[in-house]
């Protein structure tokens, strides 16, 4: 009896964990934004945040040269990161885009503020709590896309949602993260995606 418990214990935990892996990988990249809603690939399904009073897009710079030590530019994979980006929000709306000063992160928005016909402002990564205030009282920026870095961008997103939410930078090799952050203005509740693009 003590034999068939342990077999069936070890048979849950397989399908457990399998489950968890496949429901990781469904419904969590970006096929493309739509009139504010996100289409996921893989039939993981939509994110409505049509209702939303404020809409947050943070990113991490795509893929940087690494063989460049002072202000690396993006290598071709990250340029090409840089136009999914820009393809994926194609059609849905942003008022205004910030970045760095630095290369890998004003090409990663580039593309974007191309499209859109916006300019790409400047923020300082060390000082980027002052710009989420600002941020959080303009009326005029309900669609708001940030290009930041590996510490900077989980950082933001734990301002904005008031907790941690995250402990920890973002792995170096780390580029795709996308996250959407939502707010309801009939209550106080933000929401977090995280996504990949």
């Amino acid at each position: 009896m003590m034999k068939l418990s342990i077999k069936y214990y070890f048979l849950f935990l397989i399908f457990l964990f399998s489950c968890k892996s496949n429901e990781e990988k469904r419904g969590h990249t970006i096929d493309k934004i739509e009139r504010d809603v996100v289409s996921l690939n893989d039939n993981g399904g939509k994110i409505d945040y049509s209702k939303a009073s404020k809409v947050w897009i943070l990113l991490r710079h795509a893929e940087k040269d690494t063989t460049e030590v002072n202000n690396p530019p993006l290598t071709e994979i990250g340029e090409n990161r840089a136009n999914r980006l820009e393809n994926i929000l194609k059609g849905t709306q942003i008022d205004v885009i910030y970045s760095t000063l630095y290369q890998r992160c004003l090409n990663t928005a580039a593309p974007t503020a191309q499209s859109k016909a916006l300019p790409t402002n400047i923020y300082q990564p060390a000082k980027f709590k002052p710009l989420i205030d600002s941020l959080e009282n303009d009326n005029n920026s309900k669609y708001i896309l940030i290009v930041g870095h590996s510490n900077t961008v989980p950082a933001m997103a734990n301002i904005i949602l008031e907790n941690n939410e995250f402990s920890k930078a973002f792995d170096d090799n780390d580029y795709d993260n996308f996250i959407l952050i939502t707010e309801q203005s009939t209550e106080p509740s933000k929401t977090i995606y995280k996504l990949k693009y």
